[in-house]
C-alpha cells in the first residue's frame, strides 16, 4: 500500500509539474506575442511619421524653389532687362532642355534595428534616470554578490580540471597508451573551456571589487554622514567653536581695517605729490607741443590719417552689411 500510495503521489507531482509547465509556456508565448505587436505598432508609427516628415520636406522645398524663382524675375523686371528676341531674329542654338520644377530631397531614413537600438536606449536611459541612491547601492551589492559566487564556481571548476591534468599526467598510463608521454596524455586530457575559467574568474574577481568599492562609496556616506555631521555640530556648539571662529573673525576684520587706515595715513602725502608731478609734467609736454610748429603738423596729420583710415573702414563694413546685387554689379 505504501508502494501505490508513493506511486500515486509520484503522478500527481507529475501531472501538476506538467500543468505548472504548460501554464509558464501558456503565458510566455503570450508575453512573446505581445512584445511582437507592440514593436509591429512602433515600426509602422515610425514609417508614418518618416511619410510625413518626408513630404513636409518636399513641399518646404517646392515652396522654396518657387519664391526663389519669383524673386529672380521680380529682379529681372525691376532692373529693366531687354525683353527676349524673336525667334525668327535669334542666332541657331542648340535646343535647351526645359528646366524641371520638382525638386529631389534626399532624406536619410533609419534602419528598423538602428530605430529599434535608438528606442531601446531611450527606454533605458529613462529607466535609470527613476533610480535612487539606495537603489544603485542595492543594486551594485547584488552585482558583487553575483560575480563573487561565478568567480568561485569558476575557481572550482579550473581547479578540478587542473587536478584531472595533472593526475593523468603523472599516474601509469593505461596498457593500451603505454607508448603515449605524460605530456601528451596531460594534452589530451586538457579542456580549452575549463582552462579557460581562470581569466575568467580574474575578470570576475575585478567586477567584484568594482561593485563593492561603489557600494560602499554610495551606502556608507548616505548612512553615517547625516549622523557624524549632527555630532560634529553638537561638538561645536558644546567647545563654542561657532563662538571663537566669530571673535577671531572680527578680531581680523578689525586688525585690516586699522592696518588700511594707516597705510592709506601714510601714502596720502606720496599720492598728492604724484599727482602734482603728474600735473606739471602734462602742462610742460602740452604747451611743447603747441609752441612746437613740426609737433603740430605731425599732430594734424596723425589725425587727419586716423580719420582717414576710419572712413575707409566704415565704407567697408557698409559693403559687407548691404552686398550689391547682381543687376548692379552688371551695371
Amino acid at each position: 500500500r505504501g508502494a501505490v500510495r508513493a506511486a500515486a503521489a509520484e503522478a500527481e507531482e507529475a501531472a501538476a509539474a506538467e500543468e505548472a509547465d504548460r501554464i509558464l509556456a501558456e503565458k510566455v508565448a503570450a508575453e512573446r506575442a505581445k512584445a511582437k505587436a507592440a514593436e509591429k505598432g512602433k515600426i509602422e508609427e515610425r514609417a508614418s511619421e518618416s511619410d510625413l516628415r518626408m513630404e513636409a520636406a518636399i513641399a518646404h522645398a517646392n515652396a522654396m524653389a518657387e519664391r526663389r524663382s519669383h524673386k529672380s524675375s521680380e529682379e529681372s523686371a525691376g532692373n529693366g532687362a531687354p525683353p527676349a528676341a524673336a525667334p525668327s531674329e535669334a542666332p541657331a542654338a542648340a535646343p535647351t532642355p526645359p528646366e524641371s520644377s520638382d525638386v529631389i530631397v534626399d532624406v536619410d531614413l533609419a534602419t528598423p534595428g538602428a530605430a529599434k537600438f535608438m528606442d531601446t536606449l531611450s527606454d533605458v536611459g529613462s529607466r535609470v534616470g527613476g533610480l535612487g541612491s539606495d537603489d544603485v547601492s542595492d543594486g551594485m551589492y547584488e552585482l558583487s554578490r553575483r560575480c563573487g559566487s561565478t568567480m568561485k564556481s569558476s575557481l572550482i571548476a579550473f581547479k578540478e580540471h587542473a587536478l584531472d591534468i595533472a593526475i593523468a599526467a603523472t599516474s601509469d598510463p593505461p596498457p593500451d597508451q603505454q607508448q603515449v608521454g605524460a605530456v601528451r596524455r596531460a594534452y589530451n586530457k586538457a579542456e580549452v573551456a575549463k582552462l579557460g575559467q581562470l581569466p575568467m574568474a580574474l575578470l570576475f574577481a575585478i567586477f567584484t571589487l568594482f561593485c563593492t568599492v561603489a557600494f560602499a562609496v554610495i551606502h556608507f556616506p548616505k548612512k553615517y554622514a547625516p549622523a557624524l555631521l549632527h555630532k560634529a555640530k553638537a561638538k561645536a556648539i558644546e567647545y563654542k567653536v561657532y563662538d571663537g571662529a566669530k571673535a577671531a573673525a572680527s578680531r581680523l576684520k578689525l586688525a585690516s581695517t586699522s592696518a588700511y587706515h594707516s597705510a592709506s595715513e601714510a601714502a596720502a602725502p606720496h599720492l598728492a605729490k604724484g599727482m602734482e608731478k603728474a600735473a606739471e609734467l602734462y602742462e610742460k609736454t602740452s604747451s611743447t607741443i603747441a609752441s612746437s610748429p613740426v609737433a603740430s603738423a605731425a599732430l594734424e596729420k596723425g589725425l587727419v590719417a586716423t580719420s582717414q583710415v576710419r572712413a575707409r573702414i566704415a565704407a567697408e563694413l557698409l559693403k559687407l552689411k548691404d552686398p550689391p546685387r547682381s543687376g548692379d554689379q552688371l551695371a
